[in-house]
């Protein structure tokens, strides 16, 4: 098993995940700055540090992972998906539960106090299963509410098959991620490149 590969795979992925949040935090400063959104105020601050977190995660795991050149075998993808799913819910936890922290017991939707609540969060939005521990979801600040959205639609295009369509550097080893994930008796796989899939 090549664990640098797969590591080296992880830190991109929080890699992406850090400047996603970052460029939700820029949109949250424009609502802040222009709308005179008061609530966003937190959500800047939340997203900016998940972002800083998430990325100092990619680079510890991606200089941990070194220049791993290896190709992704069947034992990789699969230890690739299962620990993508795991570590991509730890680290779109983190906005959650950074803005619960910061907002405090006087916002009236505590749903988001605990970790374990973010977490479930996150990992709803990525599987899409609908599941949510909020009761006041509108409550929430707009940059909090599109991170929201945001990994529900990553969930929905299925994350790992983003890696696929996005990452060309897993070359070979990219097909059998794609099967690992994929449903059904017999996938077909995905074009060469991703303006053909």
């Amino acid at each position: 098993m090549k664990f640098r590969t797969v590591l080296n795979q992880l830190g991109l992925l929080s890699l992406v995940f850090g400047l996603v949040q970052l460029k939700l935090a820029a949109w949250s400063f424009v609502l802040w700055q222009f709308l005179r959104d008061r609530d966003e105020f937190e959500s800047i601050i939340a997203l900016c540090g998940s972002s800083v977190l998430c990325m100092a995660i990619g680079i510890l795991l991606r200089t941990y992972g070194g220049r791993s050149t290896a190709q992704v075998g069947r034992r990789e993808a699969v230890m690739l998906v299962a620990t993508s799913w795991i570590i991509g819910s730890f680290l779109a936890a983190f906005p959650y539960w950074f803005w619960a922290m910061l907002v405090g017991p006087d916002f009236p939707e505590q749903a988001l106090a605990t970790y374990s609540a973010c977490y479930f969060e996150a990992m709803s939005g990525l599987t899409t299963c609908g599941a949510t521990v909020l009761t006041d979801i509108e409550s929430l600040p707009d940059g909090i509410l599109l991170w929201r959205s945001l990994t529900q639609w990553i969930g929905g295009l299925g994350i790992v098959v983003l890696f696929v369509a996005i990452l060309p550097s897993l070359g070979l080893g990219g097909k059998k991620l794609f099967m690992a994930e994929s449903t059904g008796p017999s996938p077909k796989g995905i074009r060469p490149h991703a303006r053909e899939t």
